[in-house]
């Protein structure tokens, strides 16, 4: 009997911990997954939900403040509710002048990613709120979020972004919140890791020193969407990064706000280049040869389609998103017309 005994306790045990690694699969592939912190966001089923509680109230009344605030961060990760303690901290120049509540950074305790099993590194992300809580600006954050994701379709030398609906709790007032759509942007070194490059953010440069067809690519996409608030050798809206293995530089744009396409109400023409409106189209890329920026156009006429698709996630009625890409639709009777084309992109430079 005590033969018996024993070996039914065995194959008791054996269950018992065959049953307890099975159950806990699911949560050690979660935990071995290592993905980015923007990569998890990104794969939430839909357009992820987050509701952010912080003192916004001490937020708005400082907007040139430095230091990082406390805040709570909760959404849902297949049915299960999570609960993150994070910091926060405003970005952005003329953003914090002009919104109630400007951008925001979000930073991500590498403790807590850890213990999710997201990769510590890439563990802050641009979060591109409503800047004032009326409904034209909350078109303004999608049409800019539109400009990112035509962009991708253009090249993969771009910010990669996902859309989210956040609830804004301020825990500075008794009950105060908005509810609107935003987007997170892709980590800068993320971006550059992902593209076997490094940023260079202190590398003076001429334009000579970039990769010709990416950089005619980015001065064909901003002639599309008429955006003047950028430039390249300053750094201005620009993020440059160098390929590890070639040395290339690469210019990678962002925030497109001020761009006729966005057409927020803050935005005014440039007077460096003498624009009449912000629908003024002006190719600020360099005089080159004919067939070189030829290739840079012949991409966009190929992806023509593709460009002008509203995407699946487009939270809105379609029209919306269709008025937005007709203003990028203009942009092809110059790009598809050789004799228009030479005339507005074959000039001097700026």
């Amino acid at each position: 009997m005590t033969r018996i005994k024993m070996m039914l306790a065995f194959w008791l045990l054996l269950f018992v911990v065959l049953q307890t690694s099975i159950a806990q699969e699911p949560l050690k592939a979660k935990k071995e997954r290592k993905e980015t912190v923007f990569q998890y966001f990104s794969s939430l089923e839909g357009v992820p939900k987050i509701v952010i509680s912080a003192d916004f109230s001490k937020m708005r009344g400082n907007k040139y403040m430095i230091d990082k605030m406390e805040a709570n961060m909760k959404f849902e990760d297949e049915g299960q509710e999570q609960s993150w303690d994070i910091e926060i901290s405003m970005r952005g120049k003329s953003r914090r002048t002009i919104c109630d509540l400007p951008p925001l950074r979000l930073h991500f305790p590498k403790k807590t990613l850890s213990e999710n099993g997201i990769r510590k590194k890439h563990n802050t992300l641009k979060l591109v709120s409503y800047c004032k809580d009326k409904a034209t600006y909350e078109y303004y954050v999608l049409r800019e979020y539109l400009a990112y994701k035509m962009y991708n379709k253009i090249t993969d030398y771009s910010f990669n972004v996902q859309l989210v609906e956040v609830e804004y709790k301020d825990t500075g007032k008794k009950s105060g919140s908005v509810t609107r759509f935003g987007f997170i942007i892709e980590n800068t070194d993320e971006m550059a890791n992902r593209l076997n490059a490094k940023e260079k953010s202190k590398y003076l440069f001429g334009r000579d020193s970039l990769n010709h067809f990416q950089y005619d690519l980015l001065a064909l996409f901003q002639y599309t969407i008429s955006n003047t608030d950028w430039r390249v050798t300053a750094l201005h809206n620009t993020k440059i990064i160098r390929d590890k293995d070639s040395k290339e530089y690469f210019a990678i744009p962002y925030d497109f706000d001020y761009s006729g396409f966005v057409n927020t109400e803050y935005s005014i023409p440039s007077p460096d280049f003498r624009q009449v409106s912000i629908y003024s189209r002006i190719f600020m890329g360099d005089c080159r040869e004919y067939e070189i920026l030829q290739k840079a156009r012949a991409v966009y006429i190929d992806k023509k389609d593709e460009v002008l698709q509203c995407p699946d996630e487009w939270p809105f009625k379609s029209k919306h998103c269709k008025k937005a890409l007709k203003f990028v639709k203009q942009s092809y009777k110059v790009l598809e017309k050789d004799k228009a084309f030479k005339n507005q992109c074959l000039r001097k430079s700026y």
